[in-house]
């Protein structure tokens, strides 16, 4: 089984989270779009998964 990097999963939770059908397969990201199967690019994964990050700090910082 291949090892998943932590921004593959946070960039899996940012696809997630905003409503879009994500999978991991074989190390690599999957998202659905019209019942296609799309592979997300590295740089894609790297970009979703500082949003993501940048998401959960802005989450932290916000009173409740």
């Amino acid at each position: 089984m291949l090892e998943v990097s932590k921004d593959m999963l946070d960039a899996l939770a940012w696809f997630r989270d905003n409503d879009i059908p994500a999978t991991i397969d074989d190390g690599s990201l999957f998202i659905e779009v019209n019942s296609y199967e799309i592979m997300v690019d590295s740089s894609e994964v790297s970009y979703r998964a500082e949003l993501w990050k940048e998401y959960n700090n802005e989450e932290a910082d916000t009173p409740s």
